[in-house]
Formats: C-alpha cells, structure tokens, sequence
C-alpha cells in the first residue's frame, strides 16, 4: 500500500480483531480524500482505513465497528 506523497500522512498502526485474528490497521490522513475509505489487502493480511482531512480518527474507528 503506498503511504508516501504529500497527500498523507501516516496517523497510526495498531492490530485489530477482524473474525478471530489479529490483523494490522493502518489509518491514514489524506487531504484529498472526500469519504473513508477501507482497503483490505489479502497478500499480506493488513486493513488501511483512509480518514479525510477533519475527520477524526475516533469517528474512523466506530466506523470499523
């Protein structure tokens, strides 16, 4: 998952519980995004939650749940 440019910035990485297992969450500020966005990447077992400039990372983690 790409995380570089000047369009993001990185907010934090934490494991979640995702249907039994420990999986790594990724949450990412972005200033171009509109909306979440969630990206589930199968290779390598790790979820990107993309957060809009202004939204906080409280209301991207209810949204998870």
């Amino acid at each position: 998952m790409r995380t570089g440019g000047y369009h993001t910035t990185m907010v934090s990485t934490r494991t979640i519980d995702l249907g039994g297992r420990e999986v790594a969450l990724r949450l990412r500020r972005s200033t171009r995004a509109r909306r979440l966005a969630l990206r589930i990447a199968g290779h390598d077992d790790t979820v990107e939650l993309v957060l809009p400039h202004g939204v906080p990372e409280q209301d991207g983690l209810e949204f998870l749940e």
